[in-house]
């Protein structure tokens, strides 16, 4: 009796709830909402690189971001389109970046202007087919990729033309070289670079001279950083395997100045969270900049830390030649342009009793300023954090490696594409450029030292 009396509401009913699955079913089809989100037919869209990406962390499907006006114009009809990205860190065995960041999450998201990028850390070789970019991290906390897996590989990569394999490493080229592919892999194990260097692909280097049309010292600006200078030279070391040995150098020259040391198992403490150190080193006049290893560009954070700080580096590390080309001109001393390490030794002294010698070092900040990509550590906890810009795992990172991706898809890998033909760790300015660092010191016994 009451199905017969309601029968007109019912089918009204359920013709209503029919038509809005059918409406929510075919949205999801044109968004790439459904739960085929993966499929492999996307629209081809060109966005400007300008655009800032942000990261977005989702534990649901994806999501529509709303647009302005201004942005649906660009954009006008195209759907978005669905990148799978993917860490492989089946290679991990540590991270080494726990001070810094937290590990991200195993899935998410991240939102690169039209793009709708799913970004995985996987572990399964078997998966890596399923992505459309791979990066490999190589780092410290990484094991070297065995040549049975770059078999497995190789034939992956060949059923999906259109995927592209990014070598990802933020180290020194010395440190990562015994994960480098066995030859004859290394020449097509990865299609891209993203390193400090400025031949790769997608160069971020530890950081760079800006000039500006005010500096940021005039007038007696000089004169306050002369008045906190109330001691000599410092040098920090934490890392005790390298290619050259940096501690025999420090205490050859410990020998004619004194040397305040810090970090490791025999120097004072500087925590590096917060501003505690920085106030302890900005005392200093000088400080030993000396890298891990001598390679092209390999010119990190202790170099430009060091001047954002007030103090002039006393360098060891790259090419003089690159020192020039990316520092600050007229920032830094360079150890080698010197016979014998008391020939620097007595300079720095020299320098240490004459003011208007040492502020020679300091002028170039009236026209400008150093920028330092690596990101400095607070009191926050790592585990609150996520990757800052700079590196690539990244949303940012992760999007502008993306921009390039969809402007160049329609390229299979037959390396037609407008970047280079593909990256070999071996090639000249990278896993080719290391050399010995200094003459001033006997290199007998070198096979460790301190950081």
């Amino acid at each position: 009796m009451f199905l017969k009396k309601n029968s007109s509401f019912i089918l009204c009913f359920l013709l209503l709830s029919a038509g809005v699955i059918l409406q929510y079913f075919l949205i999801s089809i044109f968004y790439g909402l459904g739960t085929k989100h993966n499929s492999r037919k996307r629209k081809e869209i060109l966005v400007s690189k300008h655009v800032l990406p942000t990261c977005i962390i989702r534990n649901s499907k994806y999501n529509i971001t709303s647009f302005s006006n201004q942005e649906k114009n660009k954009t006008n009809d195209y759907m978005f389109s669905n990148i799978t990205v993917a860490f492989f860190e089946d290679i991990r065995r540590s991270w080494p970046y726990g001070t810094i960041f937290r590990a991200p999450e195993k899935i998410r998201y991240c939102n690169c202007s039209a793009f709708n990028v799913t970004v995985a850390t996987e572990k399964l070789v078997q998966n890596l087919g399923r992505y459309d970019i791979i990066f490999v991290p190589q780092d410290v906390g990484c094991y070297k990729i065995s040549n049975l897996t770059w078999n497995k590989l190789g034939q992956q990569k060949r059923n999906k033309s259109t995927q592209r394999w990014i070598y990802a490493s933020f180290e020194g080229v010395y440190k990562i070289m015994p994960q480098f592919p066995d030859k004859p892999y290394n020449k097509d194990a990865y299609d891209w670079s993203f390193t400090y260097h400025s031949e790769s692909d997608f160069p971020m280097p530890y950081g760079y001279y800006k000039q500006i049309e005010k500096g940021l010292f005039v007038g007696g600006g000089m004169d306050s950083i002369l008045k906190r200078k109330t001691k000599l030279i410092s040098w920090m070391s934490t890392w005790n395997d390298c290619e050259w040995p940096r501690k025999r150098f420090v205490d050859e020259l410990g020998r004619y100045l004194p040397i305040h040391r810090y970090g490791g198992r025999t120097g004072m403490r500087c925590p590096r969270s917060g501003t505690v150190c920085e106030m302890k080193m900005k005392k200093y006049k000088f400080y030993l900049a000396l890298e891990n290893s001598c390679c092209s560009e390999y010119i990190t954070e202790k170099f430009w830390r060091t001047l954002t700080w007030d103090i002039v580096p006393v360098v060891v590390g790259a090419p003089k030649s690159d020192y020039l080309r990316f520092a600050p001109p007229g920032s830094f001393i360079y150890a080698n342009d010197f016979s014998s390490v008391k020939g620097l030794a007595e300079y720095l002294l020299e320098l240490d009793s004459n003011d208007e010698l040492y502020v020679r070092y300091l002028q170039w900040k009236v026209a400008g300023k150093a920028v330092l990509n690596y990101p400095d550590l607070n009191d926050k906890p790592a585990k609150t954090r996520v990757p800052p810009d700079t590196f690539f795992y990244s949303c940012a990172s992760v999007c502008r490696v993306v921009t390039t991706y969809q402007e160049n898809r329609q390229y299979k890998r037959n390396y037609e594409h407008n970047m280079t033909e593909n990256f070999d760790p071996y090639v000249s300015w990278w896993g080719g450029s290391c050399r010995k660092c200094t003459h001033l010191i006997s290199w007998e016994n070198t096979s460790k030292c301190d950081h």
